[in-house]
């Protein structure tokens, strides 16, 4: 299982700058051919910047493969300022705008993957544009996919790409608006939030959440499968409230389903025994780790 501190999704906010909508259009075209090529991931960082940062350099938002799949991301927070926008001269959309680049500059960067006259090439795409208006409160969520295999010549998804843009750096770019987490939870548990334990359900997809837990005093919520758990509204986060004796116990999460019910149409699910140091773990989220069976 992994897991991760409540309180770590309080992201980072954005740097703020000014500037005036633009597109870079500057830096090559392709590597160096399969050796850099090879190397390339490892021998350089990536950041987001834009109307977001004020394009400045410096400000690029940091971006980090953790579980080193290939797939880069950043995720920031930030209440939008008139400074953060895109503009038209002195008239203010409601858009920011931004693009990922390597190493802070622009001799390599990526926007919106699309087709042009010509084929495809790293500069040639264009900005990413989000709707936003001023004062929003925005989490944003940026990837760079780097999975395009020149062995294959195709990029993670398949495609099939000519001899000429063999080496190229053609990794595209998504990004959307996520839910911010930690103001969810505190907004409809309020001060008790940090008396529950949390299950992050993205990936499990449970109907429903629900946890069995013990500890040395034998204190437990009951017969298995346990009690139901609270989902945080617009959000893949359930939580359970829990109150043990004894500082070392511990939590299984269920879809609540139980021996009587099971069926191969109802079938049961549950995580590996969580091992819990009840001081130092309330207010963490468990994300159950789905390489293992």
């Amino acid at each position: 299982m992994r897991t991760k501190k409540l309180i770590g999704i309080a992201l980072v906010a954005a740097l703020v700058g000014s500037m005036t909508a633009m597109s870079v259009n500057a830096g090559r075209m392709q590597l160096d051919g399969a050796e850099e090529y090879a190397g390339y991931t490892s021998n350089h960082t990536f950041g987001v910047v834009g109307s977001i940062t004020g394009w400045a350099d410096g400000n690029d938002i940091p971006m980090t493969d953790e579980d080193g799949d290939g797939v880069f991301e950043a995720v920031f927070k930030t209440t939008l300022t008139a400074d953060q926008m895109v503009k038209d001269g002195d008239e203010i959309k409601d858009e920011i705008m931004f693009k990922v680049r390597a190493d802070g500059k622009w001799d390599d960067s990526w926007g919106l993957y699309e087709d042009v006259e010509g084929g495809r090439t790293m500069n040639s795409q264009t900005n990413c544009i989000m709707s936003a208006s001023v004062g929003e409160t925005i989490v944003v969520k940026v990837t760079l996919d780097t999975n395009y295999n020149p062995e294959t010549q195709e990029l993670g998804d398949g495609r099939a790409l000519p001899d000429d843009e063999r080496y190229g750096l053609l990794w595209p770019v998504t990004f959307e608006k996520m839910v911010d987490v930690k103001a969810a939870v505190e907004a409809q548990l309020g001060d008790e939030a940090g008396s529950y334990y949390f299950f992050d359900n993205s990936q499990t997809k449970y109907n429903t959440v629900g946890a069995y837990w013990w500890d040395a005093a034998d204190v437990t919520p009951g017969d298995w499968p346990g009690t139901e758990a609270v989902q945080i509204e617009g959000t893949d986060i359930w939580g359970m409230k829990v109150a043990f004796e004894n500082d070392a116990a511990h939590i299984i999460f269920n879809n609540l389903v139980s021996d009587a019910d099971y069926s191969t149409e109802n079938p049961k699910a549950q995580t590996e025994d969580i091992n819990v140091t009840v001081s130092e773990n309330l207010g963490q989220v468990w994300t159950p780790d789905m390489s293992t069976e």
